[in-house]
């Protein structure tokens, strides 16, 4: 990496978040010049029901004429909820997730346009899975979640937009190398937002799911494959002042029966 430095980014940034039984600090810095840009993250977590953790990030983005490149790695803690005690099959870990991701993004059609490509990989310790057939929340092991994801969105004016979204997903539990339940292999979004009457804004999310497996409800022991799925999810805006902004959602319009898995 080469390149006069325009401006140099250095910064601590201590922040409290309280959320449930938790506590995390958190701090950041970050570094740019002509050519790079380099930021970084850690926290710490204190929680009084798990054994203390942290959350990491680092990120690496190289600015070219064809666009910017990127590269990331981070670390990411999930603790049970409180829903999730209640439905417990065995005294519930917390989930880890290391993520490295690395993909492309460019300005295309007179830069009304963003196209970005990029694959990722997560390494998941005692995943927290939900067993639909016995209705409770148990840990899987080991587990790996992979993929490619694609998405284009097009600025028509201030006022409209859209973008699309397509992610091929390969979602393994290591432990038994067999699928994880839940998750579709293959997922195509459609986003559309329109802005009317200077304070209103109005949008639609259209989501189809494809190829998924499920525990045999038959069989517990046993997976089957699952629906394909269609969504639909809707929402008004409308911003009163600068920082105020109120909102009506209407989700899954068609009454469609489904899961939702990270």
């Amino acid at each position: 990496l080469s390149g006069r430095f325009l401006s140099q980014e250095f910064h601590q940034h201590a922040a409290i978040n309280e959320r449930w039984n938790n506590f995390t600090v958190t701090e950041e810095m970050g570094l740019r010049c002509d050519s790079f840009r380099v930021q970084g993250s850690l926290s710490g977590i204190l929680h009084n029901s798990f054994k203390d953790n942290f959350a990491s990030f680092f990120g690496l983005e190289y600015f070219s004429p064809m666009g910017t490149l990127f590269i990331s790695h981070s670390r990411a803690v999930t603790f049970p909820t409180a829903l999730d005690k209640v439905y417990e099959r065995q005294t519930l870990r917390a989930e880890k997730t290391y993520q490295t991701q690395i993909g492309i993004r460019s300005r295309i059609l007179n830069k009304k346009g963003e196209f970005s490509l990029c694959t990722f990989q997560k390494d998941l310790s005692d995943l927290l899975q939900w067993d639909s057939s016995i209705q409770k929340v148990y840990n899987v092991d080991k587990a790996k979640i992979q993929g490619v994801e694609a998405e284009f969105t097009y600025n028509f004016n201030k006022k409209s937009s859209i973008f699309i979204n397509y992610t091929y997903l390969s979602a393994y539990n290591k432990t038994n190398s067999t699928r994880l339940i839940g998750r579709p292999r293959h997922k195509a979004t459609l986003g559309l937002e329109k802005s009317f009457l200077e304070n209103f804004q109005w949008g639609i999310l259209l989501s189809f799911r494809r190829n998924i497996i499920n525990i045999d409800p038959e069989n517990a022991t046993n997976t089957t494959p699952g629906d394909n799925y269609f969504v639909a999810n809707t929402h008004l805006s409308y911003f009163w002042k600068e920082n105020l902004k109120l909102s009506l959602r209407c989700e899954n319009l068609f009454n469609k029966h489904y899961q939702s898995v990270k």
